[in-house]
């Protein structure tokens, strides 16, 4: 894939500066850039991921939660009166 990005003057400089500081080609430096991005994205996805589970099971040892059981028997209760109801008024 081929893509084309501007930078300002000041990340410009910043880029130039890097590269001579690391000996990275312009190539390596840009891809070093990307696959840090995507890691950085992938550990706050990760952490994410983690508080939404001990949340969960921070609510099912209080109790707030329902057996899919329970969650379906009530949909299916819904689903019926509302059947009956179009029913009725036919």
């Amino acid at each position: 894939m081929l893509a084309q990005i501007e930078l300002n003057s000041q990340r410009s400089h910043q880029f130039h500066k890097i590269m001579e500081e690391t000996g990275l080609t312009q190539q390596d430096l840009w891809e070093t850039i990307f696959d840090t991005y995507v890691a950085l994205q992938e550990k706050k996805y990760e952490q994410w991921l983690e508080q939404k589970v001990a949340k969960g099971l921070e609510d099912s040892r209080a109790g707030r939660v329902h057996s899919s059981e329970t969650v379906m028997s009530r949909a299916r209760a819904v689903i019926e009166r509302v059947e009956q109801g179009k029913a009725s008024s036919q």
